[in-house]
């Protein structure tokens, strides 16, 4: 039996779900949600609500964990980025997190999101004077609160299977499935990981000790649009493209994060990549291992965590 125990606050997030179903195997999981009836194989799952910060003081007294990872709203992907989540109450709970951290003498890891980035240089590095727009100023006062209390503060860009099934990616999937059309730009460039790789290094970086402002993420630059056209040959099944103004009319799930000026939020992993001493996945890979997990058993691992319906079968 693992004698390491790691808290997992947000692991109803495709950030946390992963991570939590990852690290099972290498240790005792807790899993922290404010969503009812939650359930994910392998983790004992608290639920708190979120403006509970007692509680959530009183769970880490009790468990006393090694380490605690942090994935709140800002562990979203510029890709999922949405701005419906209040910024003060989330760096107001991390803050509480780390005090209560600090007394069991336990690791603080918090997953943040190449949302922090748009440019202007085309891959962004860790100590990049990068250009500020809401996305960016509500990441940064999280990842503050984070370095301020000597936590590993980790910038990607995740992709995977998550429980609520309802990621930019999980759609396009669906769409790429069902043979309906989609709308993907190629303006908007990211460096994209799958999450239970991400999870696997995130790891690393835990029994490094590493703390401070880190990016892990992806090898490679791809835009939205090369993505789609990866993920529809590993699936079989020619891509279906629908025209902007078709989208808008629609009102298509993707298109609020795909302006047509383009947005830039690839980052430059390679200062964890040497403190790791480990490659980064290739994007090919990655998809490869993703499209697997549609039949592996992992997707409904994760997927059966809210009890939703069965998703459709792979296309493969």
């Amino acid at each position: 039996m693992p004698t390491d125990k790691a808290v997992i606050i947000g692991v109803e997030t495709l950030a946390g779900a992963n991570i939590a179903s990852i690290w099972a195997d290498r240790c005792t999981v807790v899993g922290v949600t404010g969503r009812q009836r939650f359930a994910l194989d392998g983790c004992h799952v608290i639920v708190a609500a979120a403006e509970d910060r007692h509680m959530l003081t009183d769970i880490i007294d009790a468990e006393m964990p090694k380490s605690i990872v942090f994935c709140g709203p800002a562990s979203h992907s510029a890709w999922d980025w949405s701005h419906d989540f209040d910024v003060k109450s989330q760096s107001e709970r991390l803050a509480v997190v780390c005090r209560a951290a600090s007394r069991c003498a336990s690791r603080v890891i918090v997953v943040s999101s190449d949302a922090a980035c748009s440019g202007p240089f085309l891959f962004s590095r860790d100590d990049d004077q990068l250009t500020i727009d809401r996305a960016a100023l509500s990441i940064r006062q999280i990842e503050t609160v984070a370095t301020d209390s000597n936590a590993l503060a980790v910038r990607t860009h995740l992709f995977g299977w998550s429980p609520a099934a309802d990621s930019w990616i999980e759609q396009i999937w669906t769409a790429i499935a069902e043979g309906k059309p989609v709308y993907a730009s190629g303006a908007n460039y990211a460096t994209p990981i799958l999450a239970s790789d991400f999870a696997g290094l995130l790891w690393k970086a835990k029994t490094c000790g590493l703390h401070g402002l880190h990016n892990l993420a992806g090898a490679e630059r791809a835009s939205m649009w090369h993505f789609a056209t990866v993920l529809s040959g590993f699936a079989g099944v020619a891509l279906k493209v629908m025209s902007p103004a078709s989208a808008l009319a629609i009102g298509d799930f993707g298109l609020n994060n795909q302006s047509g000026f383009g947005q830039e939020t690839s980052l430059d992993s390679r200062r964890i990549q040497s403190a790791l001493q480990m490659r980064l996945p290739r994007l090919n890979d990655a998809v490869a291992r993703f499209v697997e997990q549609a039949t592996s058993g992992y997707r409904d691992r994760i997927t059966a965590a809210l009890d939703l319906p069965a998703l459709a079968a792979s296309a493969a």
